[in-house]
């Protein structure tokens, strides 16, 4: 083969791999790939189901909870009625105070 056969093949493969790396990265884009932020800590626990593990005491309509959210037990509190939560409820996270999670 001649020596300027090969630099033209070479040539043509690199411009081939290069226009499908920029192909791709512009479908990528069009896709919104990593469009959403990652959300952490407290702002990302918000909206989060959690699955009631304990009921503790209900104290000023306030119920203390123990929850599971994440591979964590949470101390929680809800202004529903002890009553009508039972172990195993799946309970949305409201707020986040220090270690404290607000639930409903």
């Amino acid at each position: 083969m001649p020596d300027w056969l090969f630099y033209v093949l070479v040539s043509i493969a690199s411009a081939v791999v290069a226009g499908l790396v920029v192909w791709l990265y512009i479908a990528m884009e069009a896709a919104g790939v990593n469009a959403a932020p990652m959300v952490t800590g407290k702002e990302g626990m918000v909206g989060k189901t959690a699955i009631v593990k304990s009921i503790g005491k209900e104290d000023e309509g306030q119920a203390t909870l123990q929850v599971f959210l994440e591979g964590t037990l949470w101390t929680a509190v809800t202004t529903r009625k002890k009553s009508e939560i039972k172990v195993g409820d799946k309970i949305t996270v409201n707020s986040v105070d220090g270690l404290k999670l607000t639930v409903g």
